[in-house]
C-alpha cells in the first residue's frame, strides 16, 4: 500500500497553481485584462516634446496619464518614485534637476513640459500640440495654464498686471469688473474667464523654464505658486498665459467633457485639479474615461 506521505509534494504543487493561476483566469473570463506595470521612463522618437511628472507613488490617476501620453506619442520621464514628500520646493528642485539633464542631452531650445501627476489627462497627439506652440498666439517661450480662480494663499493677485502689459482683455481694470471677491480681506478671487495662472501645467523652452525654477527657488516662498507669480511679475515678457486655452484647461467645478474637448482646436491637456481625496480621485477616474 502506498503512503499517502508521497502524494504531498503534488497536492502542495496544485494548491499553488490554483493560488496563483485561478485569480488571473477569473479576470480574463470577467472580461478584465492584467496590465503590466507602466513604464517610469518612455521614449517616442516621434515625439518633439518631452512631459516631466513628479510622482512618488503610481496612484490609479497617474498611471492613466502616463497610458494617455503613450497613446497620444509623448516622451515622458516620472519623477521622484519612491521618494519622500518634500514639499513644493522639493518637486521644483527635482524638476531643475530632470531639465539640466535634458538640457544637456538635447540643448536649450528643446521643449518640455511639466504636468502634476495625479489629476491630468492628456487628450491630444504631440504633433499636434507642438505645432500650436509653433504657432501660439504670443511669442513668450513659457505658457502657464490659466484658471479662474486666485486665493492669495497661494496666487498673486498683482499678476493681473500682465494684461495691462501685453494689452489683453482691455487690461486688469476691465477684468477687475467682471470679477466675484470674498473673504475679511477679498483674498479670494473667481473671475469668469481663465485668467490666473496655474503651475499643473507648464510648457516651454528648456533654457527658459530652468530660469523660472531657479527663480521660484531664489524666492524661498513654500508654495510653488505663489513663488511663479513672484517670478512673472517682475518678467511679464518672458511668461505667457494659455488665455485661450490651446493647450490646457484647468477644469474646476465644471467637469463636464466640453465640445472642443478632442478637437485639434482644443487644448490638449486637462488638470483636474483641486481633486485629492480618495472618493475625488476616484471621479476624475470616471471622467477620464470619457476621454478614452
Amino acid at each position: 500500500m502506498v503512503s499517502r506521505i508521497q502524494y504531498l509534494p503534488y497536492i502542495i504543487l496544485v494548491i499553488i497553481l490554483v493560488v496563483w493561476v485561478l485569480p488571473s483566469i477569473q479576470q480574463r473570463m470577467e472580461g478584465f485584462r492584467v496590465e503590466p506595470e507602466p513604464e517610469l521612463i518612455h521614449t517616442d522618437p516621434t515625439s518633439p516634446i518631452k512631459v516631466f511628472i513628479y510622482a512618488d507613488t503610481l496612484k490609479p490617476t497617474a498611471r492613466a496619464l502616463l497610458k494617455s501620453l503613450k497613446r497620444h506619442k509623448y516622451s515622458y520621464e516620472v519623477l521622484g518614485m519612491g521618494q519622500p514628500w518634500e514639499g513644493w520646493t522639493g518637486r521644483t528642485k527635482a524638476y531643475l534637476a530632470a531639465l539640466k539633464g535634458y538640457k544637456a542631452s538635447e540643448g536649450p531650445d528643446a521643449v518640455a513640459l511639466f504636468v502634476d501627476g495625479y489629476d491630468v489627462i492628456c487628450i491630444q497627439d504631440s504633433d499636434i500640440f507642438y505645432a500650436k506652440y509653433e504657432n501660439k498666439a504670443r511669442e513668450m517661450p513659457v505658457i502657464f495654464g490659466a484658471e479662474r480662480g486666485c486665493n492669495e494663499a497661494m496666487c498673486n493677485r498683482e499678476i493681473l498686471g500682465w494684461y495691462d502689459y501685453h494689452g489683453v482683455y482691455g487690461g486688469k481694470a476691465i477684468l477687475d469688473l467682471q470679477m466675484n471677491t470674498w473673504g475679511e480681506r477679498s483674498q479670494h478671487l473667481w473671475s469668469r474667464k481663465s485668467i490666473f495662472t496655474n503651475n499643473g501645467t507648464i510648457l516651454g523652452t528648456v533654457e527658459t523654464l530652468e530660469f523660472l525654477f531657479e527663480e521660484i527657488l531664489k524666492t524661498r516662498i513654500p508654495d510653488d505658486q505663489l513663488a511663479a507669480g513672484e517670478v512673472i511679475i517682475q518678467n511679464f515678457d518672458t511668461f505667457d498665459i494659455d488665455i485661450e486655452e490651446q493647450f490646457f484647461r484647468n477644469k474646476f467645478r465644471e467637469l463636464d467633457k466640453l465640445p472642443d474637448e478632442g478637437a485639434v482646436s482644443g487644448p490638449g491637456f486637462l488638470h483636474f485639479h483641486a481633486m485629492k481625496t480618495d472618493e475625488q480621485q476616484a471621479e476624475v477616474l470616471r471622467r477620464y474615461h470619457t476621454y478614452n
